[in-house]
């Protein structure tokens, strides 16, 4: 599928920045959908792409944090497998309902759950908290959880995932923040591969948006290494809220 040169010059701007918000707060989607559906992409197509590019993001911000030393993969590893089965069952409800024709109303139902959450859910404490559950049980529950919603739909699954880290875990918000970096890449890469299999995916147009999320993400990454939470704390409120007029206006 063909696309106006101002629309691959507007959506790769907005996957940049999106790249630099990910690798920071998370929620990325919550611009790039929206302004995908703006600009008449159609849903399936706009999901597809929302995966490709946040992979490019993803997995810079996942290896900048990894290489530094803030991913516990040693007592976070198994929270993939679930998001990884979630995924699947998330994308195939997906494709279920794009075959059916419903997609377009469903979708239309999510943007208004996902603007009222991030207008209302209480934010990550910045601080450690006392942690609530353990990793037998918040493996599986979240792990399976945040793979189905990010399979079916994922804007807001960053956030999402942090703010269970934090409240559930206890982590602090760059723990929080780092470690759900490979929980969201095995999700996106499990789905984006089913994706390409049913050929949703526009690849020119993903292709830019993605080397604007590997940009982004590099100057993010940095920022959450170097700043810490005090940078991260406030954009995980001024993000959503701008999202979520976004989502009104639109």
């Amino acid at each position: 599928m063909e696309v106006s040169l101002l629309v691959l010059v507007i959506l790769t701007s907005v996957a940049l920045i999106g790249g630099a918000i990910n690798a920071i707060s998370g929620g990325a989607g919550m611009l790039a959908v929206p302004s995908m559906l703006a600009l008449g992409i159609p849903p399936i197509n706009a999901l597809a792409l929302n995966k490709f590019q946040n992979i490019f993001g993803g997995s810079t911000s996942t290896i900048t944090y990894f290489r530094r030393g803030f991913v516990d993969l040693k007592s976070n590893w198994p929270i993939l497998i679930y998001a990884l089965i979630g995924s699947c069952l998330g994308v195939g409800l997906l494709q279920w309902f794009a075959a059916s024709d419903w997609l377009e109303g469903i979708v239309l139902y999510f943007l208004i759950f996902l603007a009222l959450y991030v207008a209302f859910s209480p934010q990550a404490s910045p601080k450690a908290q006392k942690t609530r559950l353990s990793l037998g049980i918040f493996n599986p529950i979240v792990g399976t959880c945040i793979g189905i919603y990010g399979g079916f739909f994922g804007p807001g699954s960053g956030p999402f995932i942090v703010l269970a880290y934090t409240t559930l875990r206890g982590y602090d918000l760059r723990e929080s923040v780092t470690n759900s970096k490979p929980v969201l890449l095995i999700m996106n890469f499990t789905a984006l591969v089913i994706f390409i299999g049913a050929g949703d995916v526009w690849w020119v147009l993903g292709c830019c948006m993605g080397a604007g999320q590997i940009i982004g993400a590099r100057i993010g990454a940095n920022l959450v290494l170097n700043k810490g939470t005090a940078l991260v704390k406030p954009l995980l409120v001024i993000v959503p809220l701008l999202s979520a007029g976004k989502l009104l206006f639109f």
